[in-house]
Order: C-alpha cells, then structure tokens, then sequence
C-alpha cells in the first residue's frame, strides 16, 4: 500500500511538472496569437490529466487489475474511433517442420471495453492449443500479447503492434518458435469479418 502511495505521488509530481511547462507554452502562443495549436494541446494536456487521476486512483483500489480498468474508464471518456468488438481473420507467416515459410490463418473473436481489447482464437490451422489476446488501443495504434493461459514456458506467448488502416489491422508480430527454438516474427494482418464461423 505504501508503495501505491509513493508510486502516486511519484507520478503525479511529474504530471504536474509537464503542467506547468504547458502553461508556459500556453501562455507563449496567447502572446504570439496562435490560437489553433492552444486547444489541441489543451485537448492532450486534459487526456493526460484524467488518464492520470484515473490510473492512481484506480491503482490504490483495485491493485493488479488497476490497469485494465483505468483502460476501460478512458475509453469511454475518449471512445476510439473504431470498434474492434466482433471475429477478424488473423494472417501471418511462419516456418513449418521443413524450415519452408507457409502461411497462416486463423479467426479470433475480440471484445472491445473502452481501450482494452481481449480475445481468443476460435480457428486455427494449427490445431495447437487455443490462444488467448490481451491489448491496448493507443490512438490508431493495437499493442498487446497473446498466449496460452496458464502456460509459463516462452513458447507460450508472444507479442503484436498494429495500425487501424479502414476495416484492417497492419502491422507485426514476434513469438518463440519451439520447433526451430529461435525467436520468430512475421507481418501480422487482421481483416474483420463478422460472418466467419
């Protein structure tokens, strides 16, 4: 608890320090007239004000699930503008047993709540276990990690970072392959489709 405290503190110090170099930015751009920059960073200055308030308080009661919570409450006071709620086609590619790149799909069923998004895989061509998605929306941006719940080898995780382009998810994705016992990454497409089994 005393760490929670501190570490709110802490944070809030540095919040606070960013403030008041903002006012002065501010106050510099009344002076020089240029009014259209004032309300963007006044815009960013109060995403990071609440998203901080909420995160520290949040912290302190709820603890380990602080997080995921302080996501959904900003994700309703400043929606996305995209809802990934529903079933995507996820394609990348990967070695087979041969060391010959093939590629992969699979269906992932995701649930937006606010700015966190969790999902599984309900179709793979694998037929390996079921994996589990876990991740953040950062403006236009998807950052998280998928995995095999309760599984604490390497094997059973890896990590993605993609863009919202239309009605696509693009980007990249890193895992161990145990097969071939290297670090493995591809590119890493999502395309929604809400009629896949």
């Amino acid at each position: 608890m005393r760490w929670l405290v501190w570490n709110g503190v802490v944070y809030w110090g540095v919040k606070f320090t960013g403030l008041i170099i903002l006012a002065q930015t501010y106050i510099d751009l009344v002076k020089n007239q240029k009014y259209i920059f004032i309300k963007i960073k006044y815009m960013d200055t109060m995403d990071y004000i609440l998203s901080a308030f909420a995160s520290w308080v949040v912290g302190i009661i709820f603890g380990k699930h602080a997080q995921h919570i302080a996501l959904i409450v900003i994700g309703f006071i400043f929606p996305s503008k995209f809802n990934l709620t529903g079933k995507w086609k996820a394609q990348y590619n990967e070695y087979n047993r041969s060391m010959v790149r093939i590629n992969v799909e699979e269906v992932i069923r995701i649930k937006q709540l606010g700015n966190l998004i969790l999902g599984e895989c309900i179709n793979s061509a694998n037929m390996g276990p079921r994996f589990l998605f876990k991740g953040r929306i950062n403006k236009n941006c998807i950052l998280g990690h998928f995995y095999i719940d309760k599984c604490k080898s390497p094997e059973g995780c890896g990590a993605f970072q993609i863009l919202y382009v239309e009605d696509k998810l693009i980007g990249k994705c890193i895992w161990y392959d145990r097969d071939h016992k290297i670090i493995d990454s591809s590119e890493y497409i999502w395309i929604k489709d809400d009629r896949l089994d």
